[in-house]
């Protein structure tokens, strides 16, 4: 694999961590690719998409973000996972304009998701349809399931009383602040924190 192609989108994590992009992948000059992300052979990556792997756990590790061989990240396609978790995307996946995925998450081979999809801490297993603007939550899809467009998939009703909504609220504004706070304190892994410095 070769580490950290030369365009300004793709820069290592506060840990030093700069993405593992195979010689045969294509990354659209417009993409942001941060971080502990390995992109694997014939992987598409298209413009404005974002793959971040750069939330430092408490030992101070930063978990992958993993595409495997022949999978297709269209335009717009947001991948990221907090500290201490993973994003795993199989061979052949194909994940639509404007799809969000948000680790925890697995996303296996032959899996399809439509525009709009949001996927966040779950499991869909191999050959996977999922419709336009479909919400998955917190479960597991079973194989070539397909679910139609706009629904939502949950494994429990959510609300803020829940462990997992107080857990966020607890530790994910302090990690964004942090994460935020390294870039700034590192221009050269962050070409964009040169724009926001204040003017001496």
């Amino acid at each position: 694999m070769e580490v950290g192609k030369p365009h300004s989108g793709i820069r290592q994590n506060p840990t030093g961590d700069w993405p593992k992009i195979d010689a045969s992948a294509f990354v659209d000059p417009s993409s942001q690719i941060m971080g502990n992300v390995h992109i694997g052979p014939n992987v598409y990556v298209g413009p404005l998409s974002v793959i971040r792997a750069d939330e430092v756990d408490s030992e101070g590790k930063v978990y992958p973000v993993i595409i495997e061989e022949g999978s297709l990240i269209q335009d717009g396609v947001i991948i990221h996972a907090r500290a201490g978790t993973m994003v795993k995307i199989g061979p052949r996946a194909n994940i639509a304009h404007g799809v969000i995925i948000h680790g925890p998450c697995e996303i296996q081979q032959d899996c399809f998701l439509a525009l709009r999809a949001a996927i966040y801490n779950s499991t869909l297993e191999e050959g996977v349809w999922v419709g336009i603007g479909t919400i998955i939550m917190r479960t597991t899809i079973p194989s070539h399931t397909m679910i139609p467009a706009g629904c939502c998939r949950a494994a429990h009703p959510m609300s803020r009383a829940d462990p997992p909504a107080a857990l966020y609220m607890a530790t994910g504004p302090p990690a964004s602040q942090r994460t935020a706070g390294e870039a700034r304190s590192d221009p050269v892994g962050c070409p964009l924190a040169r724009l926001t410095a204040p003017v001496q």
